[in-house]
């Protein structure tokens, strides 16, 4: 097996001799992993904000910033809304596949 394309919708440092999605033929084919920090409803938005602030801090040091690279992966962050709302859209956008093809929880 060898690889032909990333399937990030840009291009990767650590495979930039490779093409993205578009560069691929495969435009809108984007899939990344991703990790997100979710904490219980009802959580005061003083500490909501404190945590994501940290976790920001965190995730854009030299550091972990190295160790994503070395990965492959984006040292990326967002607010806690922006998150929701990436939430939601993968919640419908992977929805729509299960319902497309019909898969079942065993």
């Amino acid at each position: 097996m060898r690889l032909i394309a990333s399937a990030y919708s840009q291009r990767l440092a650590a495979f930039s001799r490779y093409a993205d999605d578009r560069g691929a033929g495969f435009p809108g084919f984007a899939l990344s992993a991703w990790l997100g920090l979710v904490i219980p409803a009802g959580t005061p938005k003083e500490r909501v904000e404190r945590l994501s602030a940290l976790c920001a801090k965190i995730v854009q040091s030299p550091e972990i910033g190295q160790k994503y690279a070395t990965l492959g992966a984006i040292q990326r962050t967002s607010t806690p809304e922006e998150f929701r709302v990436f939430l939601a859209a993968e919640h419908a956008r992977w929805g729509a596949v299960v319902k497309a093809v019909g898969a079942k929880v065993d």
